[in-house]
């Protein structure tokens, strides 16, 4: 999702080390968020807006509303996506052998009782 990271940074003459410093960041961390490959969490938004002094909605930009999606982050939430469907369907599939044992069991129960 598209931010304004970068053009904040450039304006206030910060490189990207030097804006990685100012909030506790390496700098390949800030290149990935000014790309967006890389979440932005509350607590990094609140850092950045405070060492380039913006306010947050200037700095999120579109990201704020959601409209756009980097190709990376995009990759990475459709592989998340297939990683939990694949599990809920193990889930599934253990749930059923769970409820077949059960019903074997009550029905051994029955014949013996």
């Amino acid at each position: 999702m598209e931010n304004h990271i970068r053009h904040w940074r450039r304006m206030r003459g910060l490189s990207q080390e030097a804006l990685g410093a100012k909030v506790g960041l390496g700098k390949a961390s800030i290149s990935k968020l000014e790309r967006g490959d890389l979440r932005l969490r509350d607590v990094t938004i609140a850092k950045l807006v405070d060492a380039l002094d913006v306010a947050a909605g200037d700095l999120l930009g579109d990201y704020a509303s959601g409209k756009t999606e980097s190709g990376a982050a995009k990759q990475r939430g459709e592989r998340k996506t297939e990683r939990v469907e694949r599990k809920t369907e193990r889930v599934e599939r253990k749930t059923e052998r769970v409820e077949r044992k059960k019903e074997r069991a009550e029905t051994r129960a029955g014949e013996i009782g």
